[in-house]
C-alpha cells in the first residue's frame, strides 16, 4: 500500500511532467490592436495569422501595444496630445491614465523586463521616450540617428532593445537601440516594405519575434512575418486576417508568457498520468 506521502510526490512528479510538456512546446498567445477611427483589441494566432476580435477600445487610432509582466495591457491613442490607456483583457475597453505630453505618431512601445521601465518610439519624430505607467509622462531619450527612419516596431528581447525601421519608400530595416541614448544601429534589412504602420511582438515560449503592417498605407491588407534577428530578413507567414484596420501593435503577457494555449496532446497525457496513478493507488491499498 502506497503512503500518503508516496501518492503526493508521485502526484507532483505527474504534474512537473505536463508542465514540462505543455509549457515547453505550447504557443504564447499574441494580443493586438489596429490603427482606425474604432480601434480594437485582438488576440491574434500566430501559426495561422488569423485575428480575432476581443473587444471595442472605445477610442480611436490606437498606436502601439504591450503587456507588463502583471498582466496590465497598455497603449496609446495618437491625437494632438496622445494619451496613455489600460486595455480590459476581457472586453478591449480602454481605462484613461494621462497625457503623454506630445502628439505620437507611427510608433510603438515595450517594456523593458529587467528595469520594468516602459519605452516607446515617436516614428514620426524619429526619438525615443520613455513613459511613466501611472501618469503616463514622459521623458525624452534621445533621437535614434539618421539610420533610426520612422521606427514603427519597438521590443525588448532580454536586456537588447529592437526597433523596425520602415524608412519611407526604402526597404524597411532591423536595428538594435540603445536605451540610454536613443541611437539606432543597423542590423540589416528585412525585405519587407510596410505601409505607414507596423507592429513587433515575440513569443518567448517559441522564441521567434513577429512583425505585422499593412502592405500600402494605412491598408487593412496586413501581413505576419517571421524575423531573423542576426540578419533582420523578415519570412512570410501570409496574410494577417480578421483585423479591421492597419495592424499597429503586437504584445504577448509578460517574459516568461502568462498567456499560453497548451497543446491538445499534452491535455490528453495529463490526463492518462493522473488515470494510470489514481488506478495505482487503488491497487496498492
Amino acid at each position: 500500500m502506497m503512503s500518503p506521502l508516496s501518492v503526493r510526490k508521485t502526484a507532483v512528479m505527474a504534474v512537473a511532467a505536463f508542465g514540462m510538456m505543455s509549457w515547453g512546446t505550447a504557443q504564447a498567445l499574441l494580443l493586438g490592436t489596429d490603427w482606425g477611427s474604432s480601434s480594437s483589441l485582438y488576440s491574434i494566432n500566430a501559426a495561422t495569422g488569423t485575428a480575432t476580435l476581443i473587444g471595442p477600445t472605445g477610442q480611436a487610432q490606437m498606436i502601439g501595444l504591450v503587456v507588463d509582466s502583471d498582466s496590465t495591457i497598455y497603449a496609446i491613442s495618437e491625437e494632438a496630445n496622445s494619451k496613455l490607456w489600460k486595455l480590459n483583457a476581457s472586453t478591449g475597453a480602454a481605462s484613461l491614465i494621462g497625457a503623454i505630453g506630445f502628439n505620437l505618431q507611427e510608433g510603438d512601445m515595450t517594456i523593458d523586463p529587467v528595469s520594468g521601465k516602459m519605452y516607446v518610439s515617436d516614428g514620426a519624430g524619429d526619438k525615443l521616450y520613455t513613459l511613466d505607467k501611472t501618469t503616463g509622462a514622459s521623458t525624452l531619450v534621445g533621437s535614434y540617428g539618421s539610420g533610426g527612419r520612422d521606427v514603427s516596431g519597438l521590443q525588448f528581447i532580454g536586456s537588447t532593445l529592437y526597433g523596425l525601421a520602415l524608412r519611407d519608400s526604402t526597404v524597411d530595416a532591423l536595428g538594435k537601440i540603445d536605451p540610454g541614448t536613443g541611437l539606432f544601429s543597423y542590423i540589416g534589412d528585412t525585405g519587407t516594405n510596410c505601409g505607414v504602420l507596423a507592429a513587433m511582438g515575440r513569443d518567448p515560449s517559441s522564441g521567434t519575434t513577429f512583425i505585422g503592417c499593412p502592405s500600402t498605407s494605412f491598408g487593412s491588407d496586413n501581413q505576419l512575418y517571421s524575423l531573423d534577428l542576426t540578419t533582420g530578413a523578415a519570412t512570410s507567414v501570409g496574410a494577417l486576417t480578421g483585423v479591421a484596420f492597419s495592424v499597429s501593435g503586437f504584445s504577448t503577457a509578460g517574459d516568461p508568457p502568462i498567456l499560453l494555449v497548451p497543446e491538445p496532446a499534452s491535455l490528453t497525457l495529463l490526463g492518462l498520468g493522473l488515470a494510470g496513478l489514481a488506478f495505482s493507488r487503488r491497487k496498492q491499498m
